[in-house]
């Protein structure tokens, strides 16, 4: 089973850091960069099947998409950084579609100060961020951009890549497990058991992670909309599917959550 990250998957600027000691988890994937700083130790990094080993000072580069897992035999330090597509627009726009089968790379050491001086910060700005990860992304590139080739996933990833691309463009509108099918030309029972399979969930359960991912954003950005405005906005037909969809995801109400 595959776990998606819907945080890390819809939201535009998106960016987050995380600090890990003696780094392991699952297989899993979203549509934001990635990129790895291993700061002690070692640890297996594994990209679309593929496992490389990562060891102190290396940084890791991870494509929007790729299914991949982290995994530490014995001791390390693993800074993560995910960043969404409007920090490095250009870069974007070269790899898109596209797989590596080299993720690992070095930066110079004073690539390196540069990248780490501008993310010090607890907060860093929208500027700091795109002059970090761009300097990352063109390090990346110069190690490895030769080894940039269109995706070859096998039938089931590739449509369920296919899938993905269409689902978190489009999951704001009135989308449909059998107006996808007959998009892709797939009948609807196969497409279901195909999405069951791999991320152990069934679609409608997706549909709203994503809706209800992209409300909660939403609606602390927007306090003074009504539910019935998020509910539409989010990509729900009536308030009481987006009540029904929040209190099962949440665990809670949208107007409690509100208040």
């Amino acid at each position: 089973m595959v776990y998606y990250q819907t945080d890390n998957s819809t939201k535009p600027y998106n960016y987050n850091k995380r600090i890990n000691t003696d780094y392991c988890f699952p297989l899993h994937l979203h549509r934001d960069f990635e990129l790895a700083y291993v700061e002690g130790g070692c640890c297996t990094l594994t990209v679309d099947g593929k496992a490389q080993e990562l060891k102190v000072g290396e940084f890791a580069l991870i494509l929007p998409n790729c299914i991949h897992s982290y995994y530490t035999k014995e001791k390390s330090k693993v800074s993560v950084y995910v960043f969404s597509k409007e920090y490095v627009s250009e870069f974007h726009k070269l790899c898109k579609n596209k797989v590596c089968d080299i993720n690992c790379f070095f930066m110079k050491e004073e690539e390196k100060t540069v990248f780490l001086n501008a993310l010090v910060s607890k907060a860093p700005t929208i500027l700091d961020i795109t002059v970090a990860m761009n300097i990352a992304c063109s390090a990346f590139y110069k190690h490895n951009g030769t080894n940039f080739k269109k995706s070859s996933f096998s039938s089931t990833d590739n449509l369920m890549h296919k899938i993905l691309n269409i689902i978190t463009e489009r999951y704001k509108e009135d989308i449909s497990l059998k107006g996808l099918a007959k998009e892709l030309g797939y009948e609807e029972h196969y497409i279901s058991r195909c999405f069951n399979k791999y991320f152990g969930k069934n679609f409608k359960a997706f549909i709203n992670e994503l809706r209800i991912s992209f409300a909660i954003e939403y609606m602390n950005k927007n306090p003074n909309l009504t539910i019935t405005q998020i509910a539409l906005a989010s990509g729900f037909q009536s308030v009481r599917s987006f009540n029904r969809a929040y209190k099962t995801i949440m665990g809670t109400t949208p107007k409690n959550s509100k208040q």
